[in-house]
This record gives C-alpha cells, structure tokens and sequence, in this order.
C-alpha cells in the first residue's frame, strides 16, 4: 500500500520502534485490531473474555464476532479494572483478560499480569504512552 507519503511495511517499522516492540500491524479500526489480537491468542466461539464495565462498543463487537463472551467486571476510581474484582472473577472458563484505557485512564497492568492468562490491552487512544510491567 502506498499512499505517496509513506509505504505501509516502513509505517509498521516506524511504529513498532516507536512503541519498543517488534511487531506492529495495520489494520482497519480498533474492532479489527482487538479482533485479531484475541484470535492470534487463541480465543474463539463460547470462550469468556473479562473486560471493564466501563468501555467502548469495540470492546464488545471484538468478542462478539469471534463468537467468545464477554464478562463485564467493575473498575475502581481510576476507571480501570479494579484488580480485586478480576481476581474475584477469575474461573476456568475466562480465557483473556482485556483492560480497556480510555478518558485518560490506566488500569494497574502489573496487577493484571499476575493472572496466567493472555492479558490483551486496548489503548488506540494512547498508542504513543506505555506501562511498565515489571
């Protein structure tokens, strides 16, 4: 794809140095990019994905067409998920947690990495911050 400006292979390259990561990959919308985020970590039809109460219809169209559930679960004051309640709502069936960052706020990533499961972030609203997790 070009676009006289730029070619999108040197964009990803671009963008994933930008964001220290090695890969990086153009897609349509933030649906698109959850949708493949969640099937590249293996979730499909009938899979429970945990996201916040408070979040964008992305979050829920993302799931729905890869036939996976969501599972709302409260935030706390920062409007990011309450990493209490995720752990209250951890059972077997919840396949990937999805913190969802949005009106400026973060959710506790370290908090959320102890869980042993696939931790997906939506954040196409602060793609140039980051969180460090260790």
């Amino acid at each position: 794809m070009h676009n006289g400006h730029w070619e999108a292979k040197e964009f990803e390259a671009a963008f994933a140095s930008r964001l220290q990561t090695k890969h990086c990959q153009l897609v349509s919308s933030g649906t698109a990019a959850l949708k493949a985020a969640l099937a590249e970590a293996g979730i499909g039809a009938g899979d429970e994905v945990m996201m916040p109460t408070f979040t964008f219809l992305a979050s829920f169209e993302s799931r729905l067409m890869l036939g996976a559930i969501p599972v709302l679960v409260n935030i706390e004051d920062t409007l990011g998920l309450d990493p209490a309640e995720v752990e209250s709502a951890i059972t077997p069936n919840i396949k990937c947690i999805v913190p969802v960052h949005m009106s400026r706020s973060i959710s506790h990533l370290a908090a959320l990495k102890k869980q042993e499961m696939p931790t997906i972030t939506f954040a196409s609203r602060y793609t140039s911050s980051y969180w460090r997790c260790f």
